[in-house]
């Protein structure tokens, strides 16, 4: 509890508390009542529906191999982890779910199977891995079928078989067959089974199995009869106190000593080993004169826990802990004014977990309870105990050297505390004796060096002495408005005794600063805050007063900080919070100080712990980063090993100042709250520690308080994972996470997020976790209590997610838990693609270094084709000048048979270029060089072949004019005549320059054709066509696009593979497929320009494996050939196309080399506007 600073403030927050009515509700509301602390005392912890469970009728209890609690409730089964409950119910829509959602029974057996038992729904199996049930239910037709649905009961015996028993009859089950042989009452067979209720199932140590049924009484059946199903009967009999005390049994138990323990309906009975042939019971039945029997006669569950305590359940007294020794019983029942009791007394279930602590269940939930004695022992008010403490909010705590322990109260004045009889006597205020203690609000109790007791309250000072019968006194002493007659206010809160001045009394007060009081005269000295004094006590609201062993006087302020206090000169010296020195107190609001073995002086603060270092005047501070729970700190006291406690709004803490360590403790342990009042702490002289709070106080030894010794298990308990191919970014669960050690995963699931738990079931908020992912890193990250495990984008691979946690006191499960995943890759990251892209990087570097290969070849050739031609211009200069020469012998030739001679041999020389042509033109290894080469040649033939024939024909009348000249005897030098002759001369000396012109031309390109041709061969070789066609095909058209750019074409190929390979002279057959491609494509293209937009040229390149020949098709749709020129196509020098375009020898070269060299055939179809199509044949072989 915090007090407001300042005066008023803490007059209007203990205003309403003055009043009886005002503190009697105060306490019910803050109270958490226990009863007295005792050796035999439990504390409770429960569970409900508020914190998860699916409903609060508890039939049955199990904890499993990995250990989760399963509860049975009437409205499903559930798992518990220490945090949160998974709950399965029956789902119409899942026929593998669970198929009631009343649970009777559960059961474990040797392989780890959980099994439950339904009302109506029959036997569960549960497959942990997939979070499935497989149903067993009862069969009508069928004899082998389970022989009711309502199952109450399941048990395995020792030789693995499983026994079912249900409202109709035992069952035994054949796991292997599924089937399963029944046990049913036979009215006419005394030797059946004595009921066909099965309620109990239990195997003793020769193997017998005891069955309790719900009216038949008890049935034990022998080892050697159950194929027969043979049972002897134990029933109770009215007439005999030594039978079974009644006949509707609700279950059996064994105990150490193999005494079984049978809970009925009428009360417990108990058979000896020895009494089991005889059937002697000893009864235990409800007797209300005996406070120690049995609690009720209507037994639910017997339970004997790992150390023989047998546990009795009741429907209506709650639960029992049987004491052999004694024969008497200890009970535990629901105290609604006690959170930390039994839930309720009507008891179902009760089972013991791994770390000892039992489980309880209840018709209000499940109640938990561990058994390990309490470190903190709490004391509190107790309204049906008037010897118990009277008030529940503490402020003062102090031991007399009596070894009287005082306890003030914040409204139920003095407590005496009677550590033997552990019972509290009451000193309290009565207006209507001025001898009275003074208020019923104590707040500090100090014994003077004369053995006098002095009690500071909320309504003075008072001294606690005892008259001649041995009754308590108490002289007041209160404010008067006399300065040396009274108290500045009445409001007492610390009380000390100056060591060096006897006889005088250091008193604090909550509002009138300071008060010195002199025993001797009885008087009052008072110190208070002046404003105008800054060596005036810094406020009048005085918390605590210490003296130090040096002598020093400390005074703690609520919200002025500290002081201290020299008697001598009556100054005061000031410690306050200083925003701009952390080295400063850490907060103005001092609730307690401590000295240790060591001389230091440690501060409790608003903010923190302070260590105060009076050499430097500084303070270091300890707050909750470090470690604390809260950093309200109310109380500290030190243990024998150099320890500090300290007492906080959150629970205690106990500091390590050597390691600078906390280690801390909450209501969970045994506290009697998280919340402490300020400076309500007391170290005895044994050694024990006190603390006050607002629900009473703990004592304790500090070497009694130990850790929980229980290694908790680790489990993943959960999966969510967030996958790209899920709309609306919901998260996917994953099932049996916790039973499964290898996951696998896909690269979309970009965020996994884990969830851990440790099964440690005391206080499991405090319980640790660490983890590390194993692929991804090797160090363990710490979470502290945090359970959730998030990953996000984690590249395909193999994982191991390795977790290790701790229970509530830190002893941590080293081994843990692992979970291996694996993350599958994209199929374009897996390995056969790796493997891919290896073969595809190293086919990529082969045909890089092929094409490096040929760029050097080609290179080669180019280089070969520049000498060639610069050779063939050398040849043709020299022609050149050869020509200038016979043209000028041609002008001094002075007779027409020089120059007749002359053409003739020009005539010669034309036939003999164009044989020539002709043969280069076959040697061509690109088409277009060819027709470029021939456009060239046609234009000076025609020049010669005109220029000859005109020759020819002037020749013919000069030889006429000279026949007329010598037939008429006329001189030739008539200037007529002359000049008739002389005009035909220079007319065929014209014509002689012409063809010398031409011919030169024709003879220089011829030229440099045979030097192109020099390097092409006939030689045969085995070769592929589809890949010369193909080689054909690419060169066409990328020749094509390089002389004009805006040509482009469809070439649509169907190549057969049979076609295989032939023997070819491919240089020559390549040329053929150049000619024929570069025609197809030229009459496409040219169609493309006179037509509408949307006509696409098209070509369509074929090959077809036939009966003992190879057919290629070459088709385009262009204009196609006119009928009337078909037949010329293969003829030399016809062409269609314009002049300078082709020379018309393509086509001609082709068909020899086709049908002369290869002996195969070449045809061609047309239709005229549509295509063409030129299909060449080759023969297999020759």
């Amino acid at each position: 509890m915090i007090l407001e600073p300042g005066p008023l403030a803490m007059r209007v927050f203990f205003a309403s508390l003055i009043r009886l009515s005002g503190l009697l509700s105060w306490t019910v509301l803050s109270a958490q009542p226990l009863l007295p602390a005792s050796d035999d005392q439990l504390r409770f912890e429960r569970l409900s529906v508020e914190q998860g469970l699916s409903q609060n009728t508890v039939q049955c209890i199990l904890q499993d191999r990995h250990g989760f609690m399963w509860f049975g409730t009437q409205d499903g089964l559930n798992k518990y982890d220490g945090y949160v409950f998974t709950v399965y119910k029956p789902d119409p829509q899942d026929p593998q779910s669970l198929s009631s959602t009343r649970i009777e029974s559960l059961f474990e057996d040797h392989t780890g199977t959980l099994w439950v038992g339904t009302d109506g729904g029959g036997l569960n199996q549960f497959d942990a891995a997939s979070e499935t049930f497989r149903n067993y239910q009862h069969d009508p037709k069928n004899r082998q079928s389970l022989s009711n649905n309502h199952v109450l009961t399941i048990y395995e015996d020792r030789a693995g078989t499983l026994w079912i028993g249900t409202e109709k009859g035992l069952n035994r089950f054949d796991r292997t067959t599924g089937a399963f042989k029944q046990y049913q009452n036979d009215p006419n067979n005394p030797e059946s089974l004595g009921h066909n209720s099965v309620s109990s199932l239990y195997e003793d140590e020769a193997g017998v199995l005891w069955i309790g049924t719900w009216g038949g009484g008890l049935s034990r059946l022998n080892p050697a009869d159950r194929e027969e199903g043979t049972f002897v009967h134990c029933r109770h009999d009215p007439g005999n106190r030594q039978s079974l005390s009644g006949n509707v049994v609700r279950a059996i138990a064994g105990d150490l000593q193999e005494t079984l323990w049978i809970a009925t309906k009428s009360g417990l009975s108990c058979l000896r080993r020895e009494n089991r042939d005889t059937g002697i019971f000893q009864r235990y039945q409800f007797d209300s004169n005996n406070p120690s029997g049995l609690s009720h006669d209507d037994v639910w569950p017997v339970y004997v826990d790992r150390n023989g305590a047998l546990w009795i359940g009741t429907y209506g007294g709650g639960l029992s802990r049987f004491d052999a020794a004694t024969q008497s019983f200890r009970h535990y029942q629901h105290d609604p004014q006690n959170p930390f009791s039994l839930g309720s007394n009507e008891v179902y279930a009760i089972r013991e977990d791994q770390s000892g602590a039992i489980w309880i269940g209840t018709r209000d939930g499940v109640s938990r309870v561990d058994r390990t004695p309490l470190s903190f022992r709490h004391y509190q008010h107790d309204p049906k105990n008037p010897r118990s403490l009277s008030d529940n909010s503490i402020w003062t705590i102090y031991e007399d050297r009596a070894g009287n322990v005082w306890i003030g109260t914040m409204s139920g004045g003095l407590n005496l505390f009677d550590r033997i009889t552990e019972t509290f006597t009451h000193y309290q205020n009565d207006p209507k004796d001025s001898r009275s203690l003074s208020n019923n609000s104590v707040w500090a109790v100090y014994e003077d060096r004369a053995g006098d007791l002095w009690i500071g309250t909320r309504g003075g000072l008072s001294r606690m002495s005892r008259d001649a019968r041995g009754q308590a006194r108490f002289r007041n002493y209160q404010r008067d408005s006399k300065p040396l007659q009274g108290l500045s206010h009445n409001w007492v809160t610390s009380i000390h005794e100056d060591r060096a001045r006897s006889g005088v009394l250091w008193l604090g007060t909550w509002g009138g600063g300071l008060n010195r009081f002199d025993r001797a005269t009885e008087t009052f000295r008072h110190f208070r805050n002046d404003a105008n004094n800054s060596r005036s006590i810094s406020s009048n609201a005085i918390w605590l007063i210490h003296e130090d062993r040096a002598g020093r006087i400390w005074i703690a302020t609520e919200a002025e900080g500290l002081n201290e206090f020299d008697p001598a000169t009556e100054t005061f010296r000031h410690y306050q919070h200083d925003p701009k020195n952390p080295n400063s107190l850490s907060n103005n609001s001092i609730w307690s100080i401590h000295e240790d073995d060591d001389g230091v002086l440690w501060i409790g603060t608003r903010a923190g712990l302070n260590r105060f270092d009076p050499q430097t005047e500084t303070f270091k501070h300890y707050r909750e980063k470090d470690g604390l729970p809260n950093e309200v700190i109310y109380g500290i006291l030190g243990d024998e090993h150099g320890h500090l406690w300290l007492s906080t709004n959150k629970g205690l803490s106990k500091f390590d100042p050597q390691a600078e360590t906390f280690r801390n403790y909450d209501v969970h342990d045994g506290l009697q709250s998280n919340e402490f009042n300020a400076d309500a702490a007391f170290r005895s002289r044994s050694g024990e520690l006190f603390f006050g709070g607002i629900n009473g106080f703990n004592v304790f030894l500090p070497d009694s308080v130990r850790d929980n010794p229980y290694i908790p298990p680790i489990v993943v308990t959960g999966l969510k994972r967030y996958n790209t191919d899920v709309t609306g970014g919901a998260a996917l669960t994953e099932k049996g996470i916790a039973a499964t050690s290898h996951i696998s995963l896909t690269y979309k699931d970009e965020i996994l997020s884990f969830e851990v738990a440790a099964l440690n079931f005391r206080n499991s908020a405090k319980n640790q976790y660490a983890y590390k992912l194993e692929g991804l890193h090797d160090r363990w990250f710490q979470l502290g209590a945090k359970r959730e495990i998030t990953f996000t984008n984690l590249d395909p691979g193999d994982y191991t997610l390795r977790v290790k946690g701790s229970n509530n006191d830190g002893v941590w499960n080293e081994e843990g838990a692992a979970l291996h995943l694996t993350i599958t890759p994209p199929w374009w990251r897996t390995k056969w693609m790796y493997a891919f892209y290896a073969a595809l990087g190293l086919g990529f570097l082969y045909a890089a270094r092929r094409f490096e290969l040929n760029r050097r070849e080609q290179k080669a050739r180019i280089r070969e084709s520049e000498l060639h031609a610069q050779a063939a211009e050398a040849q043709a200069k020299a022609l050149q000048a050869e020509n200038e020469r016979k043209e000028l012998e041609l002008q001094k030739a002075a007779e027409l048979k020089v120059a007749y001679e002359a053409l003739g041999k020009a005539h010669e020389h034309l036939q003999a270029t164009q044989q020539q042509l002709i043969t280069q033109e076959k040697l061509a290894s690109l088409g277009q060089l060819t027709a470029g080469i021939a456009h060239e040649i046609k234009n000076p033939l025609n020049f010669v072949n005109n220029f000859a024939a005109l020759s020819v024909e002037l020749a013919a009348e000069l030889h006429e004019e000279i026949a007329k000249i010598i037939d008429s005897g006329a001189n030739i030098a008539d200037r007529d005549q002359r000049a008739a002759i002389e005009e035909i001369l220079a007319a065929l000396m014209q014509n002689a320059e012409k063809i010398n012109h031409h011919g030169k031309r024709a003879d220089s390109i011829v030229k440099s054709m045979m030097q192109h041709a020099r390097g092409a061969s006939h030689q045969r070789e085995r070769t592929n066509l589809n890949a010369l066609l193909e080689g054909a095909v690419n060169l066409m058209y990328h020749g094509l696009r390089a002389n004009d750019a805006s040509f482009n074409i469809t070439i649509e190929k169907d190549y057969d593979e049979s076609t295989g390979e032939l023997e070819v002279a491919p240089q020559d057959l390549s040329r053929v497929f150049l000619n024929v491609l570069n025609n197809a494509a030229y009459a496409a293209h040219q169609k493309k320009k006179i037509s509408p937009q949307n006509f696409s040229p098209t070509l369509s390149v074929a090959t077809r494996n036939l009966n003992g020949k190879v057919e290629v098709r070459i088709r385009d749709n262009g204009n196609g050939i006119p009928k009337d020129i078909c037949e010329k196509i293969f003829t030399p020098f016809f062409t269609t196309k314009p002049a300078g375009q082709g020379t018309g020898l393509g086509l001609s070269i082709s068909y020899d080399i086709i049908v002369q060299q290869h002996r195969g055939q070449i045809e061609m179809k047309s239709e005229e506007g549509l295509f063409t199509e030129f299909v060449i044949s080759l023969p297999k072989a020759e």
